[in-house]
């Protein structure tokens, strides 16, 4: 049997200086009914990051944008 997981993301921000793209998702596991929050980032040459797990539920991304 095979874990089927569906991801959703919620909220983006772009970096312009970096050109990075930050968002907010979450994953759900349907063969245990899970849910898991986290923030990720992809990066211009499109490989993905995660940057931040276990969170509750989390509504946004902010980016302090002199610190690039």
């Amino acid at each position: 049997m095979s874990d089927e997981v569906n991801y959703y993301s919620h909220r983006l921000a772009v970096d312009f200086s970096t050109g990075n793209i930050y968002y907010t998702a979450v994953s759900y596991m349907e063969t245990n009914n899970t849910y898991q929050s986290y923030i990720g980032v992809i990066l211009p040459n499109g490989k993905h990051k995660t940057i931040i797990t276990g969170l509750s539920n989390p509504q946004g991304v902010a980016l302090h944008e002199s610190k690039g």
